[in-house]
């Protein structure tokens, strides 16, 4: 944590009612999650150490559905995924390009870490109201789960994924990492 650093103040609601967002990271919460190896949370931060918002990510696997197997692979059961387990930006921040700027860096890192072990899809679930946000960044519904997925239809969450599979590595590159690798014209080597 940044010297001086205080959480009094981050709401994820307008209403700060029952805000499970907020108190994730400001009650301890994470951090104990983070003792454990259950998950790793990235708290962002203002140029006056106010908190900002967070993620945290988790290992995670998504049951395939038809369709999602790559014909030049074995027709596994499911597929390596980071899931993100929490995002949230502060009530008084939402809007202001944020939550955009924590999800480019998730997948900047899902594209890392794929490169080395392997990620196919980033994961989450989604309150009702996110769902429209979360598909314009590219994130599609998903039908089917595994067994311990949370989403269920009484929490109203959606479970949501995003293959990065799908999207090639050009636009990684220049969309999440700011740069576009090119190629001069001539012989390839």
């Amino acid at each position: 944590m940044p010297p001086n650093f205080e959480f009094g103040g981050f709401r994820s609601r307008p209403d700060g009612e029952d805000d499970e967002l907020a108190d994730y990271v400001c009650d301890g919460t994470a951090h104990r999650a983070q003792l454990v190896a259950y998950s790793r949370t990235y708290i962002v931060f203002d140029e006056r150490n106010q908190l900002v918002g967070y993620c945290s990510l988790l290992a995670d696997a998504l049951k395939l559905e038809v369709g999602d197997h790559d014909s030049n692979l074995p027709e596994y059961e499911s597929a390596p995924a980071i899931k993100i387990a929490r995002l949230a930006v502060s009530v008084v921040r939402q809007g202001a390009g944020y939550g955009q700027a924590i999800l480019d860096w998730v997948v900047r890192e899902a594209a890392t870490i794929g490169r080395r072990i392997g990620v196919r899809f980033i994961t989450l679930e989604s309150v009702p109201d996110k769902v429209s946000w979360y598909q314009s960044y590219g994130f599609a519904l998903v039908t089917t789960t595994l067994p311990s997925a949370e989403a269920t239809p009484e929490s109203g969450e959606r479970a949501m994924r995003l293959d990065l599979g799908r999207l090639s590595e050009r636009r990684i590159e220049s969309e999440y990492f700011g740069k576009t690798k090119t190629r001069k014209p001539g012989k390839r080597r």
